[in-house]
């Protein structure tokens, strides 16, 4: 498969042979040839999914306690994972271009909320003593947030191409290019992309004021997360009328600004609608609407005329 990726101005033919040596459990050593060089590519890109249920497995056999257990789980996965790159290195040679590519996550690792779960209580960590220790380069997927993984290889997260929840919208987005010959450290360039849709977070004193955010940025093409201060339950019909001026509302998130003490109650004191009303205070931090009243006591009324009919 031929492939052409471009950076700028810069294009780089990449061909990728479909003849490759490829082992669940020892990862991919495909052949790879680039601008007439034949560099040595080492990937093993689905480790934690083929090895976690290895060891989850084992643990579950020898029924250790469950802090033993982490601790030989830790252990072994990331001596795994370090014997496969350490096999897979044996092809790399001196007088060529070595490379290594991977998906896990490296202790250490600066996450944000958005990546898919791995760790499973710090279970699937890969110590850094268990990277490719020979690779000129390696690139790894996982964590969205750009970063070099270790401060004495040349290991990097170059992150994903978009922003994947609030948290990502405070550090750009990118990629690496990275010049490399045989025998010499690679320069390794970032680049940044344009963000075509960006995520803003709205803070609201009251639905009027959300309703105002949402019409003046009606023309925006972005995602947007709304936090509401208010004194009771945003009605459906306001909801509506904010997603019909604003597109692509990802959340919208009441704080509820009211305050009520809890109380001891006597049932026989107090009609129907004050003991709703009071639980509704009770349960949702605010007033009952006086729709949702009315919807409640005609309910109370028709139950009740059942009961006297029969």
């Amino acid at each position: 498969e031929n492939t052409v990726s471009e950076f700028s101005n810069r294009k780089i033919p990449l061909l990728l042979s479909t003849k490759q040596k490829s082992n669940k459990e020892n990862g991919t050593t495909p052949s790879v040839k680039i601008n007439n060089y034949n560099p040595n590519v080492i990937m093993s890109t689905s480790l934690e999914k083929n090895l976690d249920k290895l060891f989850f497995h084992k643990m579950q056999q020898e029924k250790l306690n469950q802090n033993k257990a982490e601790n030989e789980l830790q252990k072994n996965y990331s001596n795994k994972v370090g014997d496969i790159f350490r096999k897979l290195e044996e092809n790399f040679e001196e007088d060529s271009i070595n490379i290594a590519v991977s998906h896990l996550f490296v202790s250490g690792g600066d996450p944000s909320d958005s990546e898919r779960q791995i760790q499973l209580g710090g279970s699937l960590v890969v110590d850094k003593h268990d990277l490719p220790q020979k690779a000129q380069y390696t690139a790894l997927g996982h964590l969205h947030k750009p970063q070099k993984a270790s401060e004495r290889l040349n290991v990097y997260y170059s992150g994903s191409p978009l922003q994947y929840s609030v948290k990502e919208r405070i550090y750009a987005k990118g990629a690496n290019i990275v010049e490399i010959h045989a025998n010499e450290t690679p320069v390794v360039e970032q680049v940044y992309f344009n963000n075509y849709k960006p995520i803003e977070v709205f803070k609201c004193d009251g639905i009027e004021e959300a309703l105002k955010v949402c019409e003046e940025n009606k023309d925006r093409d972005i995602w947007s997360y709304f936090e509401i201060k208010t004194d009771e339950v945003i009605s459906q019909e306001n909801i509506k009328k904010m997603k019909e001026y604003l597109k692509d509302i990802i959340e919208i998130k009441p704080i509820i600004t009211s305050h009520y003490e809890e109380e001891n109650i006597d049932l026989k004191e107090k009609s129907m609608a004050q003991l709703f009303n009071d639980f509704y205070k009770f349960k949702e931090k605010c007033e009952p609407r006086g729709e949702l009243m009315d919807l409640f006591l005609n309910i109370v009324s028709e139950e009740g005329e059942e009961n006297e009919t029969n």
